[in-house]
Order: structure tokens, then sequence, then C-alpha cells
């Protein structure tokens, strides 16, 4: 596993393959199916990444937030990658 930082702020996570349906919170669990990538700690399936950051997020660490402008761009519907 990699994350990779870039300059401008743009955050990329790098899987190997053998991490398939082994990975949990805002990444998904890296299985191809985009339908089942927002899950909260309950397994329960929910439609918006902010909820997901919401419910993994470390408890422990004050102003770790979406701002409501973050927020928004975060709630939109999720669109697969061709």
């Amino acid at each position: 596993m990699q994350v990779l930082f870039s300059p401008s702020g743009v955050v990329m996570l790098k899987v190997g393959e053998s991490l398939a349906n082994k990975l949990c919170a805002p990444c998904g669990n890296f299985n191809g199916n985009v339908s089942d990538d927002l899950r909260l700690p309950s397994g329960k399936i929910v439609g918006s990444i902010a909820e997901v950051i919401d419910a993994w997020k470390a408890r422990n660490f004050l102003g770790c937030h979406a701002s409501n402008i973050v927020r928004a761009d975060l709630e939109a519907p999720l669109v697969p990658a061709h």
C-alpha cells in the first residue's frame, strides 16, 4: 500500500490486488464494485461519502471534519471510473 501526496494537496492511495475485499472506510473495499464501497463500521451501506468519513474518523482528533463546501462535493453521487 502506498499513500502519495502531491504538492497541490491531492492524496492518492495505491493498493495491490492482494488487498481486494480487505479494505474499508472511505477508500471502499477495493473489490471493483462501487455499489458496496460506502460501508459504515456497522456494515450498513449508505449513499454519502461524507457519512462514511464521519463514521470512520478517529474521534480523538479535534477539528477533523469536512467543511460545508467540501461536504457538498463529498455527498455527490459516486460515478464509476471508466
